[in-house]
């Protein structure tokens, strides 16, 4: 079984690379589903987020994201995405 502890990242080709663009795009996608307050539908963008390392991007933001949705706070996750996007405009 693997950890999710993120005890693997960095390691040449764990993850991926996905570019601010992608990410960006990403996030904007995800945003009506986090204004709607879906967890369940907000679940694959979590996983698609965690399926890469992000360019020029803080594990931590990312991980701000999945933390706030699986504490239900939708607000704090749509906070996370728009310091996201506009750390990249």
């Amino acid at each position: 079984a693997e950890s999710d502890s993120g005890a693997a990242t960095g390691v040449a080709g764990s993850k991926p690379t996905g570019t601010r663009a992608e990410l960006i795009d990403l996030l904007n996608e995800m945003r009506p589903v986090l204004a709607k307050r879906q967890p369940k539908q907000s679940k694959p963008y979590i996983e698609r987020l965690a399926e890469r390392e992000w360019q020029d991007v803080s594990v931590s933001d990312i991980d701000a994201i999945g933390k706030a949705i699986g504490k239900y706070k939708f607000k704090d996750a749509l906070a996370a995405v728009d310091r996201i996007v506009e750390a990249g405009s």
